[in-house]
């Protein structure tokens, strides 16, 4: 991401490495080096900046980008051009070419490109699992309900499948805890599908839940939710999902982890997260 905007923008970028530290290979294309480095802990991209010096220390892209009349001893020979720009030739880089001789949204849209990239790539990744192994759901079907609980005083029996609550349809547990969580006052109207000896019959119910002190599963920190006793089935059911489908929910699950993200990191501001 980094790369292609410098590019666009026509920032020098010299060198573009796998890794950091030292240079173990790479070839040279146009006037950027493609390398693959030492230490493979992401990467880097070298860009004509003021801060060149320090950073080409830390990443080990080394010479200078200054005008260097003879080859610095830490390029290699392959990579020298006599007419070439720095630090691969004896020419300083042109003043235009610089990071800092850029407009300001020119050099925001070079460092953003870079989390762009991140966002992007995690929203394919999320879509071809998904096209991949289809998308994973476990059903609202009710294994075991807890003795004296507010969905068993409301009468809901094992084997029973919640269908709706409050009147909105649910057809994944997931769905299930996100309509019961919030709710730790009142009461909820649960439709439930029940198989007896006639065939299925669809009963509603009205269930309390009950205020319950837990414990935020992503940053930890201490809540209040509302739990209603009852136990579903671990069992997991895979469907096919369409392209716009996964599509769909490689963005929900890219959303969800930075917002994940951003809880975590705001836990620690407001010292609610360990």
């Amino acid at each position: 991401g980094h790369f292609l905007a410098a590019k666009f923008v026509e920032v020098y970028a010299p060198v573009f490495s796998l890794g950091w530290g030292r240079r173990l290979v790479g070839v040279r294309r146009g006037e950027t080096e493609y390398r693959v480095s030492l230490i493979p802990l992401g990467g880097y991209v070298r860009l004509a900046s003021r801060e060149d010096e320090a950073m080409a220390g830390l990443e080990g892209a080394g010479g200078t980008l200054g005008e260097s009349p003879a080859r610095p001893a830490d390029v290699p020979a392959a990579l020298w051009d006599p007419q070439g720009l720095a630090p691969f030739g004896p020419k300083a880089v042109p003043p235009d070419r610089w990071m800092e001789s850029k407009p300001l949204r020119a050099r925001l849209f070079v460092l953003l490109s870079g989390v762009g990239m991140n966002v992007l790539l995690t929203v394919l990744v999320a879509t071809g699992l998904v096209l991949a192994y289809g998308v994973a759901t476990v059903p609202p079907v009710v294994q075991a309900v807890v003795a004296d609980a507010p969905a068993a005083r409301a009468g809901v029996l094992p084997g029973d499948r919640i269908v709706a609550i409050d009147g909105v349809p649910v057809s994944t547990w997931s769905e299930v805890l996100a309509r019961v969580s919030p709710v730790t006052s009142g009461t909820l109207a649960l439709e439930v599908e029940r198989r007896g000896a006639s065939g299925v019959a669809r009963v509603r119910v009205e269930v309390a839940p009950q205020a319950t002190e837990a414990s935020d599963p992503v940053t930890g920190a201490p809540r209040r939710v509302g739990r209603i006793g009852i136990q579903v089935r671990d069992s997991v059911v895979r469907r096919p999902a369409g392209v716009v489908e996964a599509v769909r929910t490689g963005v929900g699950a890219t959303v969800e982890m930075a917002s994940n993200v951003v809880g975590v990191l705001g836990g620690l501001v407001q010292g609610t997260v360990s």
